[in-house]
């Protein structure tokens, strides 16, 4: 499962942090897995081409060099499932997106109360704290009104990881 670590949290953690995407980034060789595929072509609403090059929404071959950075994370996510990719350089769409369909890995994020869009929908598999979410909205309301303090139980969603 993917884990959010809040920028309150980071510094227990024992994985290395990537705080320079771009050169994290730089080192990646993108497979065009279909996860790699769809990140591409939600944020940058490109496709992918080779290991090389994308094609951006306006038909151009372009190197990944020129990727926005929020893409450039997300395929670091999806690829560096050993280390914990600081998404603050990230836009907000990226972010949703990774947290909706990257299965594992670790992001460390700000928390600066704004909520994660289930516009992509709602199903996730997310360690934030101690608790497992599996949904995006129980996510929302325990980051938003019941962190840092015990969140109820009894709303679905959420169990405690063990």
């Amino acid at each position: 499962m993917l884990s959010i670590f809040l920028k309150d949290t980071y510094l227990k953690l024992d994985k290395e942090i990537v705080i320079d995407v771009e050169k994290e980034f730089s080192k990646l060789k993108i497979k065009g897995t279909a996860l790699d595929r769809l990140m591409i072509e939600k944020i940058e609403k490109g496709e992918y081409n080779d290991e090389n090059s994308f094609i951006d929404r306006f038909g151009y071959k372009l190197r990944y060099s020129d990727m926005s950075t929020g893409c450039k994370a997300a395929l670091c996510v999806l690829n560096l499932p050993d280390k914990v990719i600081d998404l603050a350089e990230c836009g907000y769409n990226a972010r949703d997106l990774i947290i909706r369909f990257c299965k594992d890995g670790g992001i460390l994020i700000e928390d600066n109360g704004l909520t994660v869009s289930t516009q992509y929908g709602n199903d996730i598999d997310i360690k934030l704290d101690n608790y497992r979410f599996t949904s995006i909205d129980r996510l929302n309301r325990y980051i938003c009104e019941e962190r840092p303090f015990n969140p109820n139980m009894s709303i679905g969603g959420i169990a405690e990881c063990i």
